[in-house]
């Protein structure tokens, strides 16, 4: 490990991108990929990783903000954004030119300019790789928010996990209310909807806070914090 690199975070996230290209390049490889459902479900924990990692290292950024004086939320949102926006629009730009080429007709772009395409309806087939963004874009958003309204009594570690781990679990709750409610898809209209996905970034976040107690208690509980992981 060194100042600016962890090697297990450098791990995790090494393993989410070499699960992703799996699962996305198992057709390359038929037949030995034949049963394409389980290489595809590599993709799925690969991206589960990514939103764990994501709440890992954006949690911690918010965390360092709210101990200080000087939390600017729109300066936040200003270094996230800079960093995603400018190649997801390239992207989308090409998509609907491809789109537009292969179909003869313009698609519906306008909710993927303010990551809504899935905000909480199913993912529609166009652009359908951009929906993980969408989550981590609209939790960009509020999570500063919930700081700025919470800092003044979270300042003990404990305090924010207990608030991380409640709205874990109300997420949680919710997802399944949705589940059995409506009994819709697991993939287009479960896994990648935004408003029911929020916990799957919070996970990194609790996992941030307790690495960052004090005491040592995520050193002192490593193998059991990995088993429960």
């Amino acid at each position: 490990m060194s100042e600016s690199r962890v090697f297990g975070l450098d791990l995790m996230r090494a393993s989410a991108i070499l699960l992703v290209v799996a699962a996305h390049s198992s057709f390359m490889f038929l037949p030995l990929t034949h049963h394409l459902e389980a290489w595809w479900m590599l993709g799925h924990l690969g991206v589960e990783l990514f939103f764990v990692l994501s709440g890992f290292l954006i949690g911690g950024i918010l965390a360092k903000q709210a101990r200080s004086a000087q939390f600017g939320v729109g300066r936040f949102w200003l270094r996230r954004w800079l960093r995603t926006l400018p190649n997801y629009y390239l992207f989308l730009i090409i998509n609907v030119v491809i789109a537009r080429w292969t179909n003869g007709v313009w698609p519906h772009a306008v909710p993927y300019a303010v990551f809504l395409q899935n905000f909480a309806w199913p993912q529609p087939i166009f652009f359908i790789e951009s929906w993980s963004l969408s989550v981590e874009e609209i939790f960009y958003l509020i999570a500063p928010l919930l700081v700025l309204a919470f800092a003044g009594r979270t300042i003990r570690h404990v305090s924010a996990i207990a608030l991380v781990s409640l709205a874990i679990v109300v997420a949680t709750a919710a997802r399944i209310v949705y589940v059995l409610a409506l009994d819709p898809s697991w993939d287009l209209a479960v896994r990648m909807v935004t408003i029911v996905r929020m916990d799957a970034i919070a996970y990194g976040v609790l996992a941030m806070l307790l690495y960052q107690r004090p005491d040592g208690f995520a050193r002192r509980h490593a193998a059991a914090i990995a088993g429960v992981g």
